[in-house]
């Protein structure tokens, strides 16, 4: 077993202020472009938006206080597919985020509604 002073140095040694800009700087390009993509974010502010519009439209009327669990399952659905997720595999994934969900006293339907929007249904 590694002696915790050994851990220490090693972890102290990773977030070197130098260490942390060399490795943020040789990503920035890659991380600029995934950012840019019109896979990327504009196409999760797109989805967002859709998301909010089938929120609005709920019925029963969605308590405000709700909407960032319903938006995040919309962004693991959202994260799920950029991934390379696609039939039977994205709607596993649909159904085991909507049980996650259905468990934090979200409704079922809204959920679905949510889904739909990602052209994932039956969950």
């Amino acid at each position: 077993m590694t002696p915790g002073s050994n851990r220490e140095t090693k972890y102290d040694s990773k977030y070197v202020a130098a260490t942390v800009s060399l490795k943020v700087a040789s990503q920035l390009s890659t991380m600029k472009a995934g950012f840019a993509n019109p896979q990327g974010m504009t196409d999760m502010v797109a989805k967002e938006i859709l998301v909010q519009t089938a929120l609005n439209a709920a019925t029963p009327s969605v308590p405000t206080i709700f909407w960032p669990f319903y938006f995040s399952f919309a962004r693991q659905l959202w994260a799920a597919i950029h991934r390379g997720q696609s039939g039977g595999t994205l709607a596993d994934t649909g159904h085991a985020l909507k049980t996650k969900y259905l468990a934090y006293g979200l409704t079922g339907a809204t959920l679905d509604a949510v889904a739909a929007v990602f052209s994932v249904t039956g969950i």
